[in-house]
């Protein structure tokens, strides 16, 4: 089986899902991961935090109130605490999920080894996490999943970090919107490439980010259609909560 860095590499079209297959089971959840496997997806894409007790736990908003049972700052509660809290939220999915948990990294890591890769969003911001990049990077080396891993961050200083903890790491920095320049902010912060906001793309952009032998992975592609423009304007990844639409776009795209 080839690595998600290699596939990376060889330039190969890579179809990552979403917080996992989130558009058929709750966001950022194990049962998400696992159908994303199930789904053939070439790697995952998760969201970390620390806990009150310091662990890295996954999980997209600062806040537990959108997708558990649970109220206030993830930052505020122990793991302990964090787990017992629902996660199969009613909101969309109604009680098919309920009892799904919040993972921390390490379960994540664990189920996807081998397996599938693993895009790791670093969230360090509305708050500072202290310390977030040394467990983050202790965690990958305990593990050994360097070869399976993209770490990404809205927060540039984050993946100057990363970098300095560990120079082999792959890294993306991930843009919102219009930046004036992003393959300089990627070079400025050491990143191996940007994960860019799908409809604000321009080809300028990809044509700069090939020069600086930098990749480009999308965000968030939910449509056949789109995802088809994305990998013909020479995206090498496409981040999507339907996995299994990239999947088919690209198997036909290579025959």
């Amino acid at each position: 089986m080839k690595r998600f860095i290699e596939k990376l590499n060889l330039k190969e079209k890579i179809v990552i899902a979403h917080r996992g297959a989130s558009g058929y089971a709750p966001e950022n959840t194990l049962i998400s991961f696992l159908k994303a496997i199930e789904l053939k997806a070439d790697a995952v894409e998760c969201d970390v935090h620390l806990s009150k007790d310091g662990v890295p736990i996954v999980i997209h908003d600062e806040k537990l109130n959108r997708t558990t049972d649970g109220k206030g700052y993830v930052k505020d509660y122990s793991l302990k605490e964090l787990k017992s809290l629902n996660a199969g939220y009613k909101t969309r999915f109604f009680d098919k999920f309920k009892g799904e948990k919040i993972p921390t990294l390490r379960e994540v890591l664990e189920v996807c080894r081998n397996k599938i890769g693993v895009v790791i969003e670093v969230k360090n911001g509305p708050f500072f996490y202290k310390g977030i990049e040394d467990k983050i990077v202790n965690l990958i080396k305990e593990l050994d999943v360097g070869e399976q891993v993209i770490i990404s961050a809205f927060d540039h200083s984050t993946i100057k970090r990363i970098k300095n903890l560990n120079k082999d790491l792959v890294t993306a920095v991930i843009f919102s919107g219009c930046p004036v320049k992003p393959t300089l902010d990627c070079l400025l912060a050491y990143a191996n490439g940007l994960h860019f906001e799908w409809c604000y793309l321009k080809p300028s952009v990809i044509e700069e980010a090939e020069k600086d032998d930098l990749f480009i992975n999308v965000w968030t592609v939910n449509n056949e259609e789109n995802i088809r423009k994305m990998f013909l304007m020479n995206v090498n990844g496409v981040i999507t909560d339907y996995p299994d639409l990239g999947v088919k776009v690209k198997q036909e795209m290579e025959v």
